[in-house]
């Protein structure tokens, strides 16, 4: 073997072993891709309610029956939407049982009070700091609608009700937790603006309520404070 043959057979081997070299690195890359895929967060969607809000909704005396879905589009922004049905609070039907044979509650019902709404929101979330959407701290604008109309058997007959409608916007921020992928907890807190109105329609006139002083207090001012949780399903 002559000194070319030598040098050839080196330069052949380096070859070899950068190609080895350059393979294994390509399939360590691939592994730690396909692990980080498989333990990263899968969750994009969450389906969200709070069976508390039965005892007491979004409009005194109402009973809400709530579904929000929040969606992650991007790395750190979601969009909300939440639709709910508005029902009598169990608190207002316990007041009636306990009121029993009073103007509340006779043996026709035709008193006991009826309460039927709705309530519409929206919002989006800006989610801070390394971790995704919809996971971890968050902050941005809401808005929701209410609306319910509250009356009597006696009352319908007549086309007499009382209408009452919500309009909040808020900012919002908060924090969501979700637990192996499945369970939510989102905790929220805010501040902002608020518009009660109650309207009485009575005879085939409307006249605006302005006396609150059996309901809240500060129900008439525009200030809304904002606290509350929601429990949810990941998918």
């Amino acid at each position: 073997m002559n000194l070319w043959h030598f040098f050839f057979l080196i330069l052949c081997s380096s070859s070899v072993y950068a190609q080895t070299d350059a393979q294994q690195k390509a399939q360590k890359d691939s592994l730690k891709s396909l692990l980080k895929t498989r333990h990263s967060p899968k969750a994009l969607t969450v389906y969200k309610t709070n069976p508390f809000s039965i005892m007491w909704g979004p409009i005194p005396y109402t009973a809400e029956y709530k579904l929000i879905r929040e969606t992650a589009f991007s790395a750190h922004s979601s969009f909300v939407v939440g639709i709910s049905f508005l029902g009598k609070s169990p608190l207002l039907s316990q007041a009636e049982k306990s009121n029993a044979g009073s103007s509340l509650n006779n043996s026709q019902g035709n008193t006991k009070l009826k309460v039927r709404g709705w309530r519409f929101q929206m919002a989006y979330r800006y989610y801070l700091g390394k971790r995704k959407a919809p996971r971890g701290f968050w902050c941005g604008p809401q808005l929701s609608w209410s609306n319910a109309i509250i009356s009597t058997k006696s009352w319908n007959a007549a086309n007499n009700y009382l209408e009452v409608t919500h309009f909040n916007l808020n900012a919002l921020a908060g924090y969501q937790v979700i637990i192996r992928d499945k369970v939510s907890f989102d905790f929220f807190f805010g501040l902002g603006y608020k518009k009660n109105t109650w309207w009485e329609h009575y005879a085939g006139r409307t006249y605006v309520i302005h006396d609150f002083d059996d309901i809240t207090p500060l129900y008439d001012k525009p200030v809304k404070i904002t606290l509350g949780i929601n429990f949810g399903l990941a998918f």
